[in-house]
């Protein structure tokens, strides 16, 4: 049950509707006040569940990368799905220029291929699904 305005706020109403509107976003800050470039988009492939930044730092190195949410917080039987920050960049980089370069040799092939991708109506409520998206082979 909840009684609006029967006791006094602790926090002014301004405040808890910003709060309300970081909450529903899918970045936030981790344990070192930073916001993973890939926070909120990676989700394990096994079990679907988001994966985490995590950082691991010695005396020599720091190594930055993204770990299985469901192995780091043992909810489910999932192995210690994790990938390098540093090669998840550069995978996605790789993949950026290879579909730019595309959509600029073949501008109108690629406006076909979104328009098709969109009316095929991706659903955002519906559970993340492994996608990539390749040139045709007669490119």
């Amino acid at each position: 049950m909840i009684f609006e305005n029967h006791h006094e706020p602790i926090i002014d109403t301004q405040t808890w509707e910003r709060v309300q509107e970081l909450r529903k976003q899918r970045k936030r800050p981790n344990r070192y006040d930073e916001v993973g470039l890939f926070s909120g988009i990676l989700f394990c492939a096994d079990c679907g569940s988001v994966m985490y930044q995590q950082r691991y730092q010695t005396d020599k190195r720091k190594q930055d990368c993204y770990i299985c949410g469901s192995y780091k917080k043992r909810t489910a039987d999932c192995t210690a799905h994790f990938i390098r920050t540093d090669l998840l960049t550069a995978g996605v980089l790789s993949n950026l220029r290879k579909v730019t370069s595309y959509a600029a040799k073949h501008e109108a092939r690629f406006m076909k291929l979104l328009i098709e991708q969109n009316e095929d109506g991706d659903d955002a409520g519906t559970p993340p699904r492994k996608r990539s998206w390749k040139p045709p082979r007669n490119a």
